[in-house]
């Protein structure tokens, strides 16, 4: 069969809908373009002795490097403010950066990503951050996030 398979025991998905099978008694995994069906040939196979695989039992695709912060805190303008980014599924340590828009004035993101400083003016802004891991090739993620900063309450004395 176009298939390739001789003895499938594990199955699994991964983001973009490609389906991965081990093969036990071939050592190996076939992955099939998302959506295939039926007497599909595989787009790739995982095989060889680099793979250090022997009688694969199952399967399972590690999700991609992501991006967990889906919003920051507000700031206050003129104090102080510092929010920690976070990933996950990647290669530690992660870099960060900047890649479309920018932070308010007067803040900055670390390459360990934190966001501190003290935003100059009520703003709001928007800009894409990306991530980047340790792997060898690098894994990259992106994310859109908007920064709120209000304006300071003044406190009169009585």
């Amino acid at each position: 069969s176009s298939t390739m398979l001789s003895f499938p025991t594990g199955i699994d998905v991964d983001t973009q809908g490609r389906v991965y099978v081990a093969n036990q008694y071939d050592d190996d995994v076939h992955v099939y373009a998302a959506g295939a069906t039926g007497d599909s040939a595989p787009v790739a196979t995982i095989a060889g002795g680099a793979t250090q695989l022997s009688g694969p039992g199952a399967v399972a695709v590690t999700p991609p490097l992501s991006i967990l912060t889906r919003r920051l805190t507000r700031a206050v303008a003129h104090r102080p403010y510092r929010a920690r980014l976070a990933a996950a599924e990647g290669q530690t340590p992660y870099r960060w950066k900047i890649t479309r828009g920018a932070l308010p004035a007067g803040l900055r993101l670390t390459r360990a990503g934190v966001v501190t400083g003290r935003a100059r003016q009520a703003q709001r802004t928007r800009g894409q951050i990306t991530v980047t891991d340790a792997e060898h090739p690098a894994a990259h993620a992106a994310s859109w996030l908007t920064l709120v900063v209000r304006r300071a309450q003044h406190q009169h004395g009585s």
